[in-house]
């Protein structure tokens, strides 16, 4: 009778596992991957660490052009190609022309030392994984490898100058030059780590380092130029991988697309990452800031967050989208922003030239901007905003810690953008300007889809190279027109740097707190000077009225139509300490902001490297309701300190850098239906026994 109960238990076993294998081929294609909060952490292991090796015990092989010698056991050399085929401690010196091949078992732990080495290959990679349990490489001396410019590849395999099929470390004291001819530079099919030394990738036509997994970057120098991205992680179907983790290091990235990019989590613990230029910054879908010094120089959002998408139906979605969101959008914002930002602006002659402008700018623009935003989005794998990540922190950028500067120079973009949460607090600092749009809203230097929150502790300057927020319907969003033109209204008298004169302008800078405006396509906005003059090409009608009238013309274009796909998702700004928000006239690339105290103490300076004219101050030294001097180049205003918001803010993340970290990333977790099988396995035991 037990025999008769375990053989169906064993049956149900068999059934279960079939079950769940034929399920888990579904979920690879169709289910949503749910991420668990970051931060994430990396492991570093003894495999990962050690870069001890014997010249006496160890193989040694020292190579000269077209031949190598081999002196030690478990690697060989023909027609150019050095083959490691065992574990082992393998040390290289010489110059080669061939490839260094690993063709060992699936539980073989590689450990290859690069002796000042030179190797350049003329048919595929310079150095080859192709079956190991994992492959570190020490780096000893100045080291270089290159790879040809054509390949022999099945399956569109190998394709990078440094190509490893398993995990890959490495570390060492001296450095390793990497340039990648036919495609990447280094490709690693597993988990990457770079625990020390110099990595160099002097050039790379595709991808500088590529990791399917994970990469994980302790300590040393990682310079990377490359054509398309720069440090990139693929995995987008398992909540435990796709991540970056930067633990430490200078690292230096030059990129023709995005800089640094993880498909779930990407962690900055500390460090100096220097993104000279690049298209997208940081992008992930959670991505905590932590600590280090972080600079980015973008001509796309300078850090971004959106949702990881495995599916291949999003760039039709994002089409449609956009030209029924945007079209929709863009009509009723640019008719109702554009005919009351004219009529109270320009009177008869600004009316006539908002309307019309308001019409068709609004219906261009819409359309235009929700076609191409959403396409950028599905393009790159990725889902446009929906209501329940903007708000469910399944979407994050959360910076707690270390020093972050963003410039970004373009059009339809952002400075820090996230499809979800923005949160800023700790003791972060983060100093943010966008060339060409403004503080919050449309092509923004803080954007975001759900909160989007500094919170008491932290200092943020944020930048707008124009005036687009604080003055003219074209930052109007449907009925949103006539709240829009009242903040125009800053320019007549109430509202006005002193251009350099002695005397200084107050300001009440409660009177234009971060402005709640629903979520917009960016479009490319002209940059608008808060003393701006009458235009020549307005009507007489228009230049015979007062300064509001002269405007009326650049007010007329009304607002953009909303955001493709989604029909406009609301925006806020909320700062939870005293702050500044001030608007000046445009100031040029690198001229000083230094705001002063009634005491004339220097509260904080701050250099932009592109110009500006819409401000944004919080630090915790500021007091609300105190008079402060906001220099800029040659002028100075003065403003009033606004109250903090009030109210309970939910982070996304840890609040702190000393938070408990999240270490889920480093092993698998295990199933539910793992634990049942387990589980009735023990059972079956017991019965039979």
């Amino acid at each position: 009778m037990k025999l008769f109960n375990f053989l169906i238990l064993v049956s149900f076993i068999s059934a279960t596992i079939a079950a769940d294998n034929t399920t888990s081929t579904t979920q690879t294609t169709t289910e949503e991957v749910v991420l668990t909060t970051g931060p994430v952490t990396c492991e570093y292991k003894t495999k990962d660490i050690n870069t001890d090796y014997d010249e006496n015990t160890d193989t040694k092989i020292t190579c000269g052009g077209s031949s190598c010698s081999v002196s030690g056991s478990g690697a060989s050399f023909a027609n150019s190609i050095l083959s490691i085929t065992a574990a082992g401690t393998y040390i290289v010196g010489g110059s080669l022309d061939g490839q260094i091949k690993i063709n060992a078992t699936e539980n073989d732990f590689i450990h290859l030392v690069l002796n000042s080495a030179i190797i350049t290959s003329s048919d595929g990679p310079a150095i080859y994984g192709v079956t190991a349990n994992k492959v570190t490489i020490t780096i000893i001396g100045e080291n270089v490898i290159k790879d040809s410019t054509n390949y022999t590849v099945v399956n569109e395999e190998p394709d990078a100058c440094l190509f490893i099929d398993s995990d890959l470390s490495i570390n060492g004291s001296g450095s390793i030059t990497v340039t990648g001819n036919y495609g990447d530079a280094i490709r690693c099919k597993k988990d990457l780590k770079l625990v020390s030394g110099n990595v160099i990738i002097l050039s790379a036509v595709q991808r500088g380092i590529k990791a399917k997994n994970s990469i994980c970057i302790k300590d040393g120098t990682v310079d990377v130029t490359s054509s398309n991205s720069g440090i990139k992680v693929t995995r987008d179907d398992n909540s435990n991988k796709g991540y970056i983790v930067i633990d430490g290091g200078n690292i230096a990235i030059s990129s023709g697309k995005d800089a640094l990019h993880a498909e779930t989590h990407l962690t900055i613990n500390n460090g100096y990452i220097d993104i000279k230029n690049c298209s997208e910054g940081i992008e992930g879908q959670m991505i905590d800031i932590l600590g280090g010094e972080i600079h980015v120089l973008a001509t796309d959002d300078g850090i971004n967050a959106s949702k990881i998408s495995n599916t291949d139906n999003k760039v039709t979605d994002g089409m449609n989208g956009g030209m029924n969101g945007g079209m929709n959008g863009g009509m009723n914002g640019g008719m109702n922003g554009g005919m009351n930002g004219g009529m109270n602006g320009g009177m008869n002659g600004g009316m006539n030239d908002g309307m019309n402008d308001g019409m068709n700018d609004g219906m261009n623009d819409g359309m235009g901007g929700g076609i191409n935003n959403n396409m950028k989005g599905g393009m790159d794998n990725r889902m446009p905003s929906n209501s329940s990540s903007s708000s469910d922190g399944s979407v994050y950028i959360n910076i707690v810690g270390g020093k972050t500067y963003v410039t970004v120079k373009g059009n339809d973009v952002d400075g820090i953008d996230s499809n979800g949460v923005l949160y800023i607090g700790g003791e972060a600092e983060v100093y943010t300007c966008i060339e060409g749009g403004d503080v919050y809203g449309n092509m923004a230097a803080l954007d975001a889809d759900g909160n989007n929150d500094i919170i008491a502790g932290a200092t943020v300057i944020a930048l707008g190279g124009s005036n687009n927020g604080m003055g003219g319907g074209k930052m109007s969003s449907g009925n949103m027109g006539d709240n829009k033109m009242n903040q125009g209204n800053m320019n007549n008298g109430n509202f006005s740097p002193n251009n350099g004169n002695t005397n200084s302008t107050n300001i009440n800078s409660n009177a234009y707190p971060p402005m709640k405006r629903q979520a917009q396509q960016p479009i490319d906005y002209p940059t608008t000077n808060t003393n701006t003059t009458i235009n020549d090409d307005m009507s007489s009608n228009a230049k015979s009225g007062n300064m509001d009238g002269g405007m009326g013309k650049q007010r007329g274009p009304g607002g953009p139509g909303g955001p493709g796909g989604m029909g406009g998702m609301g925006e806020t700004g909320s700062v939870y300490q005293p702050y500044i928000q001030a608007s000046v006239n445009s100031q040029e690339a690198g001229s000083q902001i230094i705001v002063k105290d009634n005491n004339d103490k220097v509260i904080i300076t701050f250099t932009p490297e592109i110009s500006y004219s819409s401000i944004l101050i919080t630090t915790p030294s500021i007091v609300a309701g105190q008079e402060y001097t906001i220099v800029t180049g040659s002028n100075s205003i003065t403003a009033v300190a606004s109250e903090a918001a009030t109210g309970s803010v939910n982070p996304p993340s840890v609040t702190s850098p000393t938070d408990t970290l999240n270490s889920s990333s480093s092993s698998d977790s295990y199933s539910i239906k793992s634990h049942l099988l387990s589980t009735i396995v023990i059972i079956a035991i017991l019965i039979l026994f």
